[in-house]
């Protein structure tokens, strides 16, 4: 998956939550809701570094989503690049438990 890299963006990623408890849904070509895939690729951007294992694809019920959340405060005079979400990560549970002790430090 490509991301669009953009210099003012404003916002970050929540705490991730189980897939189970996100909403989140796929989609095909023809925008109509499928059912989730039963193994899914970890999309964390330290995934290689923290898992030496090679291992990319886990149950999709074994993982977690990291929602994109804008952090602009006045909507009307931001830039529009601010305002562009970025999709939502799904990662494995030890990019999840690495997160997870991150973001309480």
């Amino acid at each position: 998956m490509n991301f669009l890299h953009i210099l003012e963006v404003s916002g970050y990623y929540e705490k991730p939550v189980p897939f189970k408890e996100s909403n989140i849904t796929f989609i095909n070509d023809e925008e109509k809701p499928v059912k989730p895939p039963e193994m899914y690729r970890c999309q964390h951007p330290k995934h290689i570094i923290l898992r030496k294992d090679r291992r990319f694809k886990y149950n999709i019920n074994e993982m977690y989503v990291m929602k994109w959340k804008i952090d602009v405060e006045d909507i009307e005079n931001a830039p529009i690049s601010s305002l562009i979400p970025a999709p939502p990560l799904i990662i494995c549970k030890h990019c999840y438990k690495y997160e997870t002790e991150n973001q309480n430090t």
